[in-house]
């Protein structure tokens, strides 16, 4: 059985990971912020998409090698429907030809 006290440990070292667009203006210095703004029970990397790669490949790849994270998040631009990340304009067409990559980040 395990305390309230473990319990709260374990979900304070739960793993997120920040996917940030390369074609943000200064990526790194959003990181930075990112990083330095955490709070102490945060468990948080960041990864800048390389803007000339397909981004769902590269998400994709990263998550690959992941488990029991507690979220991802995108920072990216996009506009109605729709979400840049790296070389790639996701939107309702594209998520149909790259659904099963897509599911697999879940």
């Amino acid at each position: 059985m395990q305390t309230a006290a473990a319990v709260a440990g374990q979900q304070s070292t739960a793993r997120e990971i920040v996917f940030i667009d390369g074609r943000l203006a200064e990526p790194m210095g959003l990181a930075d912020e990112l990083l330095r703004q955490r709070g102490a029970d945060c468990n948080l990397d960041v990864v800048i998409l390389d803007a000339n790669r397909d981004g769902i490949e590269q998400i994709s790849e990263i998550l690959a090698n992941e488990r029991d994270l507690a979220a991802i998040h995108i920072i990216s631009h996009g506009s109605d429907g729709a979400v840049d990340i790296g070389s790639t304009h996701l939107d309702a067409t594209r998520l149909e030809v790259d659904q099963d990559a897509v599911a697999g980040w879940g």
